[in-house]
């Protein structure tokens, strides 16, 4: 990621956490919540949770992928895998990934759900990682699947 890409993401981040506590405090503010507090306390509290609101989003966002897996049950699959059919589909994500131009190859992952079989991630996301079902790793699930991404 380019060193403005990642200026503009955490610029962003801040500007709106700082937007949302100005906000919250105009708001209290206005609803004289503030008189319920000593004196300055309504500001300390804002700082407070402008400080518990991005510690939150971090945790957040370091947990959230392993949390989906996890809740998912998800297995995922290694590059040099034995087994055939799910060394084609990684082979076959990974070339996606690189016909797309994803920085970083995806991780691949199996698991038991009745849902669609696959899901592309976000180009800029990090830590890509595509799940399959297992009934998906068969050579026509794949031509399906194959052929919906390079249409899309």
């Amino acid at each position: 990621m380019r060193i403005m890409q990642l200026t503009k993401r955490i610029f962003l981040f801040a500007l709106v956490n700082i937007l949302v506590m100005v906000t919250i405090t105009v708001v209290l503010g206005l609803l004289r919540v503030g008189r319920y507090f000593p004196a300055g306390g309504l500001a300390g509290l804002a700082v407070f949770c402008l400080v518990w609101g991005f510690a939150g989003a971090f945790v957040s966002l370091a947990l959230s992928r392993l949390m989906a897996k996890w809740f998912m049950g998800v297995r995922t699959v290694p590059p040099e895998n034995s087994d055939p059919a799910l060394r084609q589909l990684v082979e076959t994500v990974h070339e996606l990934a690189r016909r797309a131009g994803l920085p970083k190859l995806p991780e691949v992952g199996i698991y038991e759900s009745e849902e669609v079989n696959g899901s592309p991630p976000a180009p800029q996301s990090p830590g890509h990682w595509w799940p399959f079902l297992p009934d998906s790793c068969n050579a026509w699930e794949l031509a399906k699947s194959r052929a919906f991404w390079v249409m899309k």
